[in-house]
């Protein structure tokens, strides 16, 4: 696993667009209309910026899994920080869904440790699904999150990705239901089971 370059972020976008084109929570936030592939690309890049910023974007050694990483302690107003919000509010998700956009986003934040590492979006490419490199991945990031001593968190729609998540010590801390149940998930850190 590295961490991206500049050179990488189109194969990234791509395969999180792919890898979230049929997901409830992202098509309940971007407006429904022709344009929502474009819709759900925009996204994409907002967290790639988001993360590339106040995180880490992370792709495997081949090339074929990606994730973003959040650090929420790094997280801070800056003007750049705005720029993307607006353009992701309205050009993405349409003017009457921002607010719910926003609230939705400060509700999942709040439900995270300070210090912690928060996969916003991880991905596979699809000609590579079921093939075994999510799981490489995955091991890999709870590596990673282990040496920084921090636990992992994540939410899900998927009961499917729900199971997944579980086989590698994630937990279900919190259940919501919006139109579909959303779970808050985390992994404690490797050193937090040491003390």
């Amino acid at each position: 696993m590295i961490k991206a370059k500049r050179k990488d972020k189109e194969k990234i976008i791509q395969i999180l667009t792919k890898a979230f084109e049929q997901n409830p929570r992202v098509n309940n936030l971007v407006k429904q209309d022709s344009k929502r592939l474009h819709r759900i690309d925009r996204l994409m890049r907002y967290a790639y910026n988001v993360c590339s910023v106040f995180g880490k974007v992370l792709v495997s050694d081949d090339g074929k899994a990606c994730a973003l990483i959040q650090y929420p302690d790094r997280k801070q107003f800056s003007l750049k920080g705005i720029y993307w919000k607006m353009e992701l509010l309205l050009g993405t998700v349409g003017f009457r869904s921002a607010l719910k956009v926003l609230a939705r986003e400060a509700f999942v934040s709040k439900h995270h440790e300070r210090y912690s590492y928060y996969i916003w979006f991880m991905g596979v490419d699809s000609d590579y699904v079921n093939m075994g490199i999510g799981t490489d991945f995955m091991d890999e990031l709870i590596a990673d999150a282990d040496r920084r001593k921090r636990p992992i968190y994540l939410e899900t729609h998927l009961q499917q990705n729900l199971d997944w998540f579980v086989k590698f010590g994630f937990e279900v801390f919190r259940e919501i239901k919006l139109d579909s149940p959303l779970y808050f998930l985390r992994r404690k850190s490797f050193h937090y089971f040491l003390k």
